[in-house]
């Protein structure tokens, strides 16, 4: 299914943190399984990964380093003593709340990544992990991608079965898929002969 156009994949990122809530949160909990003391995480901007971070800013990790690209993440970790939290600053993207550009390439260019956490607005078996042609943006998923030792991708079952304009990754660049209940049987499949591994929240 190739999404009409970029509005069905991606409108403004205060909207999308308002959809699916549930979901996120549900998806949010499970990847903290993940997680291990010490870590360095990257984060990218999508909702997803907002209610990730808030569920790591109210968790009892220590000594995690949270590299994000996004300008409303940081101000999760306020009262948490225990991470620390940078952003790569750069170019502001105002519709998706995230700096993209050269700074914030160089940005994450100085660390070495345990996982990368991210999400996208579209997911097939065929087409990849998908979304709205966003250049600067891919460009910082794809630098994150390459300074981690893995990649985790957290996504809610509406995204499944749809492709995006633009391929950020295909399925062997991503090390694991976390979703939730509502994902169909027939999808379920469809990774599994596929070789993706599937976490349901």
């Amino acid at each position: 299914v190739l999404l009409k156009t970029a509005v069905d994949i991606e409108t403004r990122n205060t909207i999308r943190l308002r959809r699916n809530i549930e979901l996120k949160e549900r998806i949010a909990a499970k990847a903290l399984a993940y997680v291990h003391h010490g870590d360095c995480l990257f984060i990218d901007n999508s909702t997803t990964c907002y209610y990730f971070a808030k569920a790591l800013a109210e968790s009892d990790f220590q000594d995690l380093l949270i590299i994000t690209n996004s300008y409303i993440i940081p101000g999760l970790f306020l009262k948490n003593k225990h991470i620390q939290v940078i952003c790569t600053g750069g170019l502001l993207l105002k519709e998706y709340n995230c700096f993209v550009g050269s700074y914030a390439m160089d940005t994450v260019a100085k660390f070495n990544g345990d996982i990368f956490f991210l999400s996208t607005a579209a997911v097939s078996v065929k087409g990849g992990l998908s979304d709205a042609f966003r250049p600067d943006s891919d460009e910082v998923k794809a630098q994150m991608h390459q300074r981690c030792k893995q990649s985790i991708c957290l996504v809610d079952s509406t995204k499944f079965g749809k492709n995006g304009p633009s391929r950020i990754f295909s399925m062997a660049d991503i090390d694991r898929i976390i979703t939730d209940q509502h994902c169909s049987r027939e999808t379920r499949e469809a990774f599994i002969v596929a070789g993706v591994k599937l976490d349901i929240a």
